[in-house]
C-alpha cells in the first residue's frame, strides 16, 4: 500500500441516511465508494479495487458477516470490518474472518484509526 493513494473504503449500510453521513465524514480521508446492499457490494468489488469493506451487521437478505464470508472467499486480500450496535454471537465465532469491529454509534477519529491500522501494521 503507497501512502501517496487513499485508501479505498467500500461501507455497506442499508440505511441511506448512515450511507450519507459515512461520505460525508470520511471522505477527504478515503477515497469512499457505498452500496446499501451484500449483493450490491460484491456486484462493486467485482469490478473496483477497493482496500476495506466497512460494513453494518444487521442488514436483509445478507449481514455483514455472511458478506464478510463471501468476501474472503473471492477477495481474500481485502480487509473488512464489522459497524454494529451489539456484539453478537456470530461476531465472536467468526472473530478470525473479520480484521475490526466498531461500535455505533462510531466516532469519526476511532474509524479513521481502525482502518488506517489495518496498513500501518502490516507489511503491505
Amino acid at each position: 500500500m503507497t501512502s501517496n493513494r487513499k485508501i479505498r473504503v467500500l461501507y455497506v449500510d442499508d440505511d441511506l441516511t448512515n450511507l450519507e453521513l459515512f461520505q460525508m465524514t470520511f471522505h477527504r480521508e478515503f477515497e469512499i465508494t457505498t452500496s446499501t446492499s451484500g449483493k450490491e457490494a460484491l456486484q462493486i468489488l467485482k469490478k473496483n479495487n477497493i482496500d476495506v469493506v466497512v460494513t453494518d451487521y444487521k442488514m436483509p437478505e445478507m449481514n455483514g458477516m455472511d458478506l464478510i464470508k463471501e468476501i474472503k472467499q473471492f477477495f481474500p486480500n481485502i480487509k473488512c470490518i464489522i459497524l454494529s450496535g451489539y456484539i453478537g454471537y456470530e461476531i465472536i465465532i467468526e472473530k478470525k474472518l473479520i480484521d475490526g469491529y466498531i461500535n455505533k454509534p462510531w466516532k469519526k477519529e476511532l474509524v479513521i484509526q481502525t482502518i488506517k491500522n489495518l496498513f500501518t501494521n502490516s507489511n503491505e
